[in-house]
């Protein structure tokens, strides 16, 4: 590496710095906030459009989009503690920044006549859904119409632009991206938790597309890993997906347990009923169980973050992280998962029967995090069989490294 190269790097990394410091300064002033909405009724289920406008305002929606479309490209190290500061507040907002922060992402991986198609008037905010199916169908005029359903689509209550997955003339695969003026949203996100996340789903119905509204899929990963993507001088255009997309999302879930945990430590001056504690603090039992749950979530903090910079460098170094790396990692993810999930019922057993009164916040933290946890991203033990798998040589692995 030349001097020039060297000092090139360095100063990179001074602006990352300096970035980072300016976005998670911004992101504590709009905790409180985002903390009172979270303690409000539930019945609101939505997150209020100020806070939504707010979040934008301070770029929350485009730290993962390339500068060249108006993103501001933070490392994946920012983005993953922004999520957990959110999260511990509140964690709607926060898989809201995350998973919105994704759809849009993956829309600048796109050909450059798709990007400029959605990125024509700024960054918009976007949401996105890979479970349902649908058609992209050319007509006799030359014109394309798509039909489908999609579900899940965390963040369709606040974007402008959506895109899902179609399939075309001779069974090729498509990403298709439309409008949400131009979708029907049907409220199916009728569950015990992640409520507000507007996670619906999404219905085409006879919809008018131009070709320049959609990519196959080998086009868009295809692009993604091209030399000239890998050789951008913009570090998100070379992360690889899969191992970044766990990693941050289970940021989400860390912030939330944190949230839980400060629950706990609020309720400390309450008695433990049937016993002679007039204060939670002063049994040996309570501070022990404070004490064990802070010191399991900050070690699944640390394992997820030790993951994004690992993440971060391959993306900095311009280098694929090979097979075995992305398996070390998901192995990682699944014990992150195996930390947080008793620790979140251990709180709630501290806590006692009063945390599951519909005030009580702590009881949202509880349902939020069971629902967030079992999404289909974090199966721990698919995780530890492809690590396993990896270790003893057993071939094929579960998933293709594209997946991994």
């Amino acid at each position: 590496m030349t001097a020039q190269m060297l000092g090139n790097l360095a100063l990179a990394t001074a602006n990352r710095e300096q970035q980072h410091a300016q976005v998670i300064a911004a992101i504590e002033e709009i905790l409180p906030p985002l903390a009172a909405a979270y303690a409000g009724p539930e019945e609101i289920l939505d997150l209020p459009e100020h806070l939504i406008d707010a979040l934008d305002d301070l770029g929350a929606f485009r730290l993962q989009v390339p500068e060249r479309v108006g993103g501001l490209c933070a490392t994946a190290e920012t983005l993953t503690e922004a999520a957990i500061m959110i999260s511990r507040a509140n964690p709607i907002a926060g898989w809201l920044v995350i998973v919105m922060n994704s759809a849009t992402w993956v829309a600048s991986l796109s050909p450059e006549r798709v990007q400029k198609i959605i990125f024509a008037h700024g960054v918009p905010r976007m949401c996105a859904s890979t479970n349902g199916s649908g058609t992209l169908t050319k007509r006799n005029d030359g014109s394309y119409v798509v039909n489908g359903t999609w579900h899940y689509a965390s963040g369709s209550h606040y974007s402008s632009w959506t895109s899902f997955p179609c399939v075309g003339e001779g069974g090729v695969i498509y990403n298709v991206a439309v409008p949400m003026a131009d979708v029907r949203i049907e409220p199916t996100w009728k569950v015990a938790g992640m409520r507000g996340t507007g996670s619906d789903t999404l219905v085409a119905e006879d919809i008018l597309v131009g070709p320049d509204q959609f990519c196959s899929m080998t086009e868009l990963w295809g692009g993604a890993q091209s030399p000239e993507r890998q050789a951008s001088a913009e570090l998100c255009d070379r992360w690889q997906l899969w191992p970044l997309m766990r990693a941050k999302l289970l940021g989400v879930l860390v912030g939330t347990a944190q949230g839980l945990l400060d629950r706990a430590v609020a309720a400390k001056d309450k008695a433990i009923m049937y016993t002679s504690h007039a204060r939670r603090a002063d049994s040996s039992m309570f501070q022990a169980s404070v004490g064990r749950s802070a010191s399991k979530i900050e070690a699944a903090r640390m394992l997820i973050m030790d993951s994004i910079r690992d993440i971060d460098n391959a993306a900095a170094a311009g280098r694929t992280m090979s097979y075995a790396e992305c398996a070390r990692l998901r192995g990682l993810n699944a014990v992150v998962i195996d930390l947080l999930m008793p620790t979140v019922d251990d709180l709630m057993n501290q806590l006692g029967s009063s945390a599951l009164a519909d005030a009580n916040v702590a009881q949202r933290y509880w349902r939020d995090f069971g629902s967030g946890i079992r999404h289909a991203i974090f199966h721990g033990d698919s995780h530890y069989e492809i690590t396993g798998r990896q270790i003893l040589g057993v071939e094929p692995n579960l998933v293709p490294l594209e997946m991994t």
